[in-house]
């Protein structure tokens, strides 16, 4: 078992497709957290946005498909760290959340990711955040941030190329299946309601959750996309 202490490597992986006027914001606050080694920002082909930094703990890479999973393999192809951290471009995590993460680590755990907190939110979507809580079978998206050693990464084949969306969930449940030890750290971070924004409450409930029922009986990733990109703006 590999063992590992306080100056544990962690690499943030970044997977984006236009999302500049997010990373402006991202990045920065980023840059701030002395416990991170390096950010690797992996932008689809497709991109129109094209984000530029100069600062070397920041690798821009872009990568040849326009897959969220795809890049991600790629970020950690890439990545020198012992742990790595996939983060969504409009997921802003705390201060404390990669110190929370060695911590984790040091404890035995080697896959983890957080509880979240909708901005802006309301009642509602207080009550969705609430799950992001607790462990079951909602739990473990990319919203989340996940984390996970990278010698973990590699031996559970990292993410499914195959895999065009809901491809955080499959990473779950592999290491569910494995019964490896992970965890929920409960440090809420900051998730963009921009999807309820432009659809309703109950539309994208409803749509979360077919597309869940599709994926928990092994649809095509395919048949999955189609059926959020036709309901969903």
């Amino acid at each position: 078992m590999h063992k590992y202490n306080s100056i544990a490597l962690i690499s943030v992986i970044i997977p984006t497709l236009n999302e500049q006027s997010n990373l402006e914001r991202l990045v920065p606050y980023l840059l701030t957290i002395q416990e991170i080694d390096e950010i690797i920002i992996v932008e689809a082909v497709s991109t129109h946005q094209h984000y530029s930094h100069n600062d070397p703990k920041v690798t821009l890479v872009k990568d040849r498909v326009d897959s969220r999973a795809v890049q991600m393999n790629t970020g950690a192809t890439l990545s020198s760290g012992d742990i790595l951290v996939f983060l969504h471009a409009d997921v802003l995590p705390q201060k404390g959340s990669f110190e929370a993460i060695r911590q984790k680590v040091n404890e035995g755990f080697v896959y983890g990711f957080f509880s979240y907190n909708f901005e802006p939110s309301c009642f509602l979507l207080n009550i969705n955040a609430s799950f992001t809580r607790k462990k079951g079978v909602f739990s473990g998206g990319g919203d989340q941030m996940i984390w996970i050693l990278k010698h973990v990464f590699e031996k559970t084949g990292e993410y499914d190329a195959d895999m065009v969306i809901m491809e955080d969930f499959d990473l779950t449940r592999k290491i569910k299946k494995s019964k490896l030890p992970y965890c929920i750290i409960d440090l809420p971070l900051q998730v963009s309601s921009r999807k309820y924004k432009n659809n309703s409450y109950l539309l994208v409930n409803v749509t979360n959750l077919v597309a869940f029922i599709l994926f928990s009986v092994r649809a095509p990733g395919i048949w999955i996309k189609k059926w959020c990109g036709f309901v969903l703006r």
